[in-house]
C-alpha cells in the first residue's frame, strides 16, 4: 500500500514538473496545478 502511494506521489511530481516546463501563461499553469491537486486529494495521495 505504501509503495503504491509512493509511486503515485512520484508520478504527480513528474506531472507537476512537466506543467512547469510547458510554454503556457502563469494563469494556465496555476489552473492545471489546481486540477492536479484536486486529483491528488481525491486519490488520497495528498
Amino acid at each position: 500500500m505504501f509503495n503504491k502511494k509512493e509511486k503515485l506521489q512520484k508520478s504527480f511530481n513528474n506531472i507537476n514538473q512537466h506543467i512547469d516546463s510547458l510554454t503556457l501563461s502563469d494563469e494556465e499553469k496555476r489552473n492545471l496545478k489546481g486540477l492536479l491537486l484536486n486529483v491528488k486529494i481525491r486519490s488520497g495521495v495528498a
